[in-house]
C-alpha cells in the first residue's frame, strides 16, 4: 500500500521547523517588538535586498527644510530649496548555529522529541544574538568591535559599532566620562534624566537630526534591569505608574515589555543594555549602564534574499551512516544604528551608575 512520507529535509518539513523556531525567537526577543517598515518604527526594516542580490543595503534620509519661503505675491521662482539628503549603508552576512539531537538509539529511548529541543535551543539562540547586536549598536558599545570568546561579527550585526556623538550622550550629574560615573554611586538614573531627553527630542525636531516620536506620539527608553530597580526606588515613581499604564498594554506591541511610562516615554527593561566604555582604554566600565532614549528610525535592520521578515532556514544533517543527527538554523541579516554626518539619528545614550542589587 502506498504511503505518504516526508524526508528529513523536505521543503514542507523544513518550512514548519523554521516557522516554529522563528516563533520561539520572537516570543523572547525584545527588539522584534519595535521592527517595522514604516517611518514611525523605532527599528526600521530596510527591505532593499529581500528580493534581490547583493551584500550591502543603502538608504537615504531627507532632512527638514529650513528656508523661510515666500509671502503673498512674492516671486517663488529661483527661491526653491534644495532638499538635504543623507545616506548610510550596512552589510549583511550569515549567522548560523547547530546542535546535535542524538542518535537513532536516543530517538528510541528519549521521552521527548529531540528535534523540538533543538528548535527551542536555536530559537533562543537567535533571540539572544539579534537582541544583543541591536543593543550593542544602540548603546554604541564599541567593546564589541573586538572579537572575544563571546563577542564576534554576529553580536555586532555584521557591522562596525560606532560610539555615540558627544552631542547625543548624556551622563548622570553632568559627569564627563563613563569611568567617572562608575566612581559616583549617586549618579543613578532619575526621572529628571528622562525629562532632559524628552526636552532634547522636542528641540531637535526641526534640526537635521530629529528624534521624532513613534506611533501614538511616544518615545521608547531602553534601560537595564538594574537601572529600572534604581528608578523604582524613586519616591515619585510608584504614584506616577498607578495611572500611566492603565489599559495601554492591551493589543499594543509598544507596551509588550514595558514596565513603566513617564512623560510620554515608554520604559522597557532590556538585559542586553551594555555597560559604559572607558574613554581612554576602550574597555567596559563596571557598575555603569547605557540607557538609550529612542525615536523613530534609531536603528536599521535588514534581511537577505529569501529571508523575508527575519525568517531563517532549517537544515538537518546526519553522520556515521545516519546514526548521528544534527539540526542547524541560519539567518542572513545585518543591523546598524543610524548615524548621519557623525551624529546619532533619533537616539540619545544616557550613562548612569548602575550596580547589580
Amino acid at each position: 500500500m502506498p504511503a505518504l512520507t516526508f524526508p528529513d529535509n523536505d521543503p514542507l518539513l523544513r518550512k514548519q521547523w523554521v516557522a516554529e523556531t522563528d516563533y520561539v525567537a520572537e516570543q523572547k526577543m525584545v527588539a522584534a517588538r519595535y521592527f517595522g517598515s514604516g517611518g514611525d518604527a523605532a527599528f526600521r526594516i530596510r527591505d532593499n535586498l529581500n528580493k534581490g542580490y547583493g551584500r550591502e543595503v543603502v538608504w537615504s534620509a531627507a532632512f527638514p527644510l529650513v528656508g523661510k519661503g515666500t509671502v503673498g505675491l512674492e516671486r517663488l521662482k529661483d527661491k526653491e530649496e534644495q532638499p538635504t539628503l543623507r545616506s548610510d549603508s550596512m552589510r549583511i552576512d550569515m549567522s548560523r548555529h547547530a546542535v546535535p539531537v542524538g542518535t537513532k538509539i536516543d530517538a528510541q529511548l528519549a521521552p521527548t522529541n529531540l528535534r523540538k529541543i533543538g528548535r527551542d535551543g536555536l530559537g533562543s539562540w537567535k533571540a539572544k544574538q539579534v537582541d544583543k547586536a541591536c543593543a550593542n549598536h544602540l548603546c554604541g558599545y564599541t567593546v564589541a568591535n573586538t572579537d572575544t570568546s563571546d563577542l564576534g561579527s554576529t553580536q555586532r550585526g555584521h557591522n562596525t559599532i560606532v560610539a555615540p556623538a558627544a552631542s547625543r550622550h548624556i551622563r548622570a550629574g553632568g559627569i564627563a566620562t563613563d569611568e567617572l560615573v562608575a566612581a559616583d554611586s549617586t549618579a543613578k538614573i532619575t526621572l529628571e534624566l528622562i525629562d532632559i531627553c524628552k526636552e532634547r527630542a522636542m528641540l531637535e525636531t526641526s534640526t537635521e537630526w530629529p528624534i521624532e516620536p513613534l506611533s501614538g506620539g511616544k518615545h521608547i527608553m531602553f534601560i537595564h534591569p538594574s537601572q529600572f530597580t534604581d528608578l523604582r526606588r524613586n519616591e515619585e515613581w510608584q504614584a506616577i505608574q498607578l495611572a500611566a499604564l492603565a489599559g495601554k498594554n492591551e493589543g499594543n506591541p509598544l507596551y509588550k515589555y514595558a514596565l513603566g511610562e513617564y512623560n510620554d516615554t515608554i520604559l522597557v527593561p532590556w538585559a542586553y543594555i551594555t555597560p559604559g566604555v572607558n574613554s581612554t582604554t576602550g574597555v567596559a566600565v563596571s557598575n555603569t549602564r547605557r540607557a538609550v532614549f529612542c525615536g523613530a528610525e534609531a536603528l536599521s535592520i535588514a534581511w537577505g534574499r529569501n529571508y523575508d521578515g527575519g525568517s531563517g532556514d532549517w537544515t538537518e544533517d546526519k553522520d556515521d551512516y545516519g546514526m548521528h543527527m544534527y539540526v542547524a538554523y541560519d539567518l542572513m541579516w545585518g543591523v546598524k544604528a543610524n548615524m548621519y554626518n557623525s551624529t546619532d539619528y533619533a537616539k540619545i545614550v544616557v550613562t548612569t551608575y548602575s550596580a547589580t542589587h
